[in-house]
């Protein structure tokens, strides 16, 4: 858990109470793929994390580590081209499992579900 916190920490998140927070930055540092997995998150609660084997095909294409996260949402903003701030409380309580995959210095991330 500590060292997936520290992974996030790089690409501009920070700890905040019982969670992660991330302001939302004006270039998303680091490579997000899938779901557009979107950079005004808020107050990220990650309740488990666990590696997953490395196939042989991600093997292949350079993947050095590959596991997963439960990341459930606590809170969420989303921040509109106005700038207004308006709050998703129906995100309350929602999970996502994120499956997350490391090559050299550049990180993969993609919702499961």
């Amino acid at each position: 858990m500590r060292w997936f916190k520290e992974q996030l920490a790089e690409i501009g998140y920070v700890e905040h109470e019982g969670g992660l927070y991330a302001t939302p930055p004006t270039e998303a540092p680091g490579l997000i793929l899938g779901d557009a997995i979107e950079i005004q998150l808020r107050s990220l609660l990650i309740s488990r994390v666990f590696p997953v084997d490395v196939t042989q095909e991600q093997r292949e294409e350079g993947v050095e580590w590959s596991g997963q996260a439960v990341v459930t949402f606590e809170y969420r903003d989303r921040y509109h081209r106005s700038k207004e701030s308006r709050p998703w409380s129906e995100w309350a309580g929602d999970f996502w499992v994120l499956t997350l995959a490391r090559s050299e210095d550049q990180w993969t991330i993609r919702r499961t579900s």
